[in-house]
């Protein structure tokens, strides 16, 4: 909210600026009210693609982890102790056993679909490759608090209720 206040500042329309600020807190705010709390909270892994070569696990740290936890998830690559990313081995996601796996949509499209994520070894053994509970984002929305991070929790808290409901 500083940021947004901060760049009308600098831009020299205050006024917008705090107002710009309001309103995103009052979208997230929003977002955050509608969310459900599960019983027990899922595990949620943000992996980040550009295709086979390229397999990160966000952990602690990055813009995904309060995202995750907003919506009501654990950030099982923060549990997993990783902290910023790590190149994701077919071990490793096994063993932090996502109940859902968030990627980026251009990521899931550079591997070909849900079907090319479920090729690469480890992630067909997960509780949420076994159950295809795989929801693909536009990277802004994930990746950057910008204008629309209100919107993109609230459609990220209906989708993750709407795959652990079924």
């Amino acid at each position: 909210y500083d940021k947004a206040a901060d760049i009308g500042e600098v831009l020299g329309v205050p006024d917008a600026g705090r107002e710009l600020a309001e309103t995103l807190r009052q979208a997230i705010e929003g977002a955050v009210a509608t969310a459900v709390p599960f019983d027990p909270a899922p595990g949620v892994a943000f992996v980040y693609s550009r295709g086979p070569d390229v397999m990160l696990l966000f952990g602690e740290g990055m813009t995904t982890q309060p995202i995750i936890e907003a919506a009501g998830g654990r950030d099982v690559g923060t549990e997993s102790g990783v902290v910023g990313t790590v190149t994701v081995t077919p071990e490793a996601i096994v063993a932090a056993a996502p109940d859902v796996i968030v990627i980026t949509s251009e990521g899931l499209d550079a591997l070909g679909g849900e079907d090319g994520l479920l090729d690469i070894p480890g992630f067909a053994e997960t509780p949420a490759g076994r159950s295809r509970r795989i929801l693909a984002y536009p990277e802004g929305d994930f990746l950057t608090f910008g204008p629309r991070i209100g919107e993109a929790l609230a459609r990220f808290i209906t989708d993750l209720r709407t795959e652990m409901n079924g």
